[in-house]
């Protein structure tokens, strides 16, 4: 438990209510920067479909709504990688970042989805693990070692100062909950007491040369550079004291950021084969790559992979494993395409566009993961919709 959060009470707050705050803020220059499921029932028809991505049929997999406490609007997602305690390999977990009244940032649980089945459970909640660091998820990794559920939390405050991440073990109990306050002694920082400002996005990844996991987390409140509050942190958890023995590593900082507009850094990925880090940048409209991110022992400039169209307001990303293919969901409307999934390589190739929403206000999609199996040689993807709050399954 949070040596600060203490237990759940109940809380009145006021907060925006749109479904999405992302709107996209043109093209900024920043410093230091170089250049198988079975699906339940049919979506809407799909337009103008480009690459391989037209070859995909999109099915609504299941309504991500906890069906516990009515938490909606469903940001990042993860795959469930082992059968272990109460959770299911193949199955999703996906982050409520709303609240039963519709309350942006005011979620508080993270819902398990079969996609074969299309049941919904509820998999943990501040209150379940008794701790309100589990207040507004953003994003989800999983540890493919031992299940532990990493979950991004922007927090109750609007400004990201309340963010941090919880460690969920498989069995739905808490494991740890990081602020700045619980951290604030660990001798890594070297006197930086806010690694976590504004949490927008998390990933997992176990370097193929040493084994060693490592999660990585975005800020788009950061302190670290006066150049921009966008962020890139790494940890390698160890014990006995996670707060005191694990290290803390600032890998990228200056990027640009707005945590009034929940822009910047956002989704993440980690390629095992080549050790890099991919990122979004929503208020550029961009994607970087951090290379050797399991090893960089300081900040460092990531590499421009792509910016520009058809991204607009990229959210999350997704890495094919058979491929090495970069999958984005766009976040809003700008120069590229709203509500759409672009492929891309990892050299910056645009391989295909496909609006998943046509006829929808921008803003619906937040989420996206991968399958490791196939279907008919093509991958299997997940993304979820805030617009219908559904989960949906694109697959040949």
């Amino acid at each position: 438990m949070s040596k600060t959060r203490g237990r759940v009470t109940p809380q009145r707050r006021v907060r925006f209510k749109l479904k999405r705050w992302m709107f996209a803020t043109g093209s900024v220059s920043v410093l230091a920067l170089s250049g198988a499921a079975i699906p339940l029932s049919s979506a809407s028809a799909q337009m103008d479909p480009v690459g391989q991505l037209g070859k995909f049929q999109d099915h609504i997999v299941a309504p991500s709504n906890n069906p516990m406490n009515g938490d909606t609007n469903p940001y990042g997602m993860a795959i469930v990688p082992l059968t272990m305690g109460n959770l299911v390999k193949g199955n999703l977990l996906v982050a409520e970042f709303n609240n039963a009244s519709n309350t942006s940032g005011a979620g508080t649980s993270i819902v398990q989805v079969n996609p074969t089945t299309g049941v919904v459970t509820q998999f943990a909640s501040a209150a379940t693990i008794n701790d309100v660091g589990l207040t507004g998820p953003v994003d989800i990794a999983i540890n493919p070692k031992n299940d532990f559920v990493w979950v991004a939390a922007f927090g109750a405050a609007t400004n990201g100062s309340q963010s941090g991440y919880v460690v969920i073990n498989s069995a739905g109990s808490l494991v740890v909950d990081e602020n700045n306050q619980t951290v604030a002694s660990n001798p890594t920082l070297m006197g930086n007491m806010n690694p976590f400002a504004g949490v927008w996005g998390a990933a997992v990844g176990v370097d193929y040369h040493t084994k060693t996991t490592s999660f990585y987390w975005s800020n788009i409140a950061g302190t670290s550079s006066m150049a921009g509050p966008g962020e890139i942190w790494r940890t390698n958890p160890s014990g006995p004291n996670l707060y005191q023995n694990s290290t803390f590593t600032p890998i990228v900082v200056g990027l640009p950021a707005s945590a009034q507009a929940l822009t910047g850094p956002k989704g993440m990925v980690y390629d095992e084969r080549t050790g890099t880090l991919f990122f979004t940048d929503s208020q550029n409209n961009a994607v970087y790559a951090v290379k050797n991110a399991a090893t960089a022992m300081g900040p460092v400039s990531p590499k421009l992979v792509y910016q520009g169209g058809p991204l607009s307001t990229p959210q999350d990303i997704a890495l094919d494993p058979r491929t090495g293919h970069l999958y984005v969901v766009n976040g809003a409307s700008g120069p590229g395409t709203a509500n759409a999934l672009v492929e891309l390589t990892q050299s910056g190739q645009i391989l295909g566009v496909r609006d998943l929403a046509p006829n929808e206000a921008p803003g619906g999609l937040f989420g996206v993961a991968i399958s490791p199996k196939t279907f008919g040689g093509l991958p299997v993807i997940y993304y979820d919709n805030a617009n219908d709050s559904n989960v949906h399954v694109l697959m040949k």
